[in-house]
């Protein structure tokens, strides 16, 4: 059976990813980014999918469960088991290869499902172009990252680490309409062209979530593979 490890933060929210590792048979161990210090390095070679969630920390915090994950990635990038990182994960992992995490310039959030600009075709089909955006940080160039697909108010979407089975995702392909209405909840920005309606964003959720929930599971099979 194949193993999967996934690392979250406050709040354990994989929803999609852990039900697409199910029907995969996959054996999922869930840990605490803060109780990554008490993970066995020797374990990790036997995953076959690592995946780093996203929280509502920076990836520049300093904080003492960022600092254990942070460690906990530089010490399991040499077994070569493939990683993924979902909005805050893919910024510590791109951090960790020379991108810089930053506010945009206007300082503002972009919420709601935004198209991907240039999306690469080997990873994206004409169907996989409108994904959950939750975000007011954002990741930027380095000479390690392969673009899968840029962004808006940042400059990158979607990587790929160079000769690595590493990938990063500032979007959210694994939420429900009721994770969507939570995380609303908690932001106080005014409504703009890059902070769209709740009513907007559930309406784009059963729009889009078949096509995200079919793109989800053929990547982490691509990635897992």
């Amino acid at each position: 059976m194949k193993k999967a490890l996934l690392v979250h933060h406050d709040c354990f929210e994989s929803n999609l990813i852990s039900k697409i590792l199910f029907e995969l048979n996959y054996s999922i161990t869930i840990v605490k980014s803060s109780n990554l210090k008490d993970k066995q390095l020797k374990e990790v070679k036997n995953y076959n999918i690592i995946v780093f969630l996203g929280g509502n920390a920076s990836a520049n915090c300093k904080s003492i469960s960022m600092l254990y994950e942070v460690k906990f990635i530089k010490k399991i990038i040499k077994y070569n088991v493939p990683i993924l990182g979902i909005c805050l994960g893919a910024q510590l992992l791109a951090k960790l290869f020379g991108s810089k995490i930053t506010n945009n310039k206007l300082a503002t959030t972009e919420i709601g499902y935004k198209k991907l600009v240039k999306p690469n075709s080997k990873y994206f089909s004409k169907n996989d172009l409108f994904f959950m955006q939750f975000h007011s940080q954002g990741i930027s160039l380095s000479k390690s990252i392969e673009v899968l697909a840029y962004a808006r108010l940042f400059e990158v979407d979607a990587f790929k680490i160079i000769d690595k089975e590493i990938y990063g995702f500032q979007f959210h392909p694994e939420v429900d309409d009721l994770i969507l209405e939570r995380w609303y909840k908690t932001n106080k920005d005014p409504l703009s062209k890059y902070k769209d309606s709740l009513y907007k964003i559930i309406k784009n959720y059963h729009l889009y979530k078949k096509n995200n929930y079919k793109w989800l599971k053929k990547t982490i099979i691509k990635i897992s593979t």
